[in-house]
């Protein structure tokens, strides 16, 4: 007989709503990205002190060949929600994001730093995790994205798809072929050094 303490977090569900993002530098494409912004789906729209969790992150690919990550977590209530009141800025150690059958991100030096949006955090992260992460997002699959808090055991984790409208859609398509276009020939051209 195996006796022990299992610790575990539900994944929590949640609808996220895209936003296409490039950096453009004389018209040539530097990064592109989506920011993806969700909110914990209620259980009780009558219980106005039912709390919800929300999530605001983001993935990019840059020209320099490496992924970047960003995070902000906050919480309202229903009520505060309905009032359209300023949601709370909840601080944690750490984020990853991940997709199913790849790792999920991590810092490629050090730790996550302080973002320059209050509350939030950044970092730059391998590019094969972020391509896994795009190739996801084409194809419809959900997308986690967890928290790690000083003094918690266990990561606290959403989930969901990102939508986006079909012209939004092919914005970020056509800058990260744009991109990787531009990546594949900055290292042809060194290699050719």
């Amino acid at each position: 007989m195996v006796s022990g303490n299992c610790l575990a977090e539900k994944l929590t569900p949640v609808d996220f709503i895209g936003q296409p993002f490039m950096n453009l530098r004389e018209g040539v494409v530097q990064s592109c990205g989506v920011r993806f912004v969700g909110y914990e789906t209620p259980l009780n729209l009558s219980n106005p002190k039912e709390n919800l969790w929300f999530s605001d992150s983001s993935f990019m690919l840059d020209r320099s060949g490496v992924g970047m990550v960003k995070a902000i977590l906050s919480k309202n209530t229903i009520g505060g929600v309905t009032k359209n009141q300023k949601p709370d800025i909840q601080t944690f150690k750490t984020f990853w994001i991940k997709v199913a059958g790849a790792d999920a991100t991590k810092p490629i030096k050090g730790n996550a730093i302080e973002g320059e949006t209050k509350g939030s955090k950044i970092y730059a992260t391998d590019v094969i995790g972020i391509m896994k992460i795009y190739t996801a997002f084409v194809s419809n699959e959900p997308i986690q994205i967890g928290y790690k808090f000083d003094d918690d055991l266990n990561d606290f984790a959403l989930f969901g798809k990102i939508s986006l409208s079909d012209d939004e859609f092919k914005q970020v398509n056509s800058c990260m072929n744009e991109l990787i276009e531009k990546i594949q020939h900055d290292a042809d051209s060194l290699k050719h050094k």
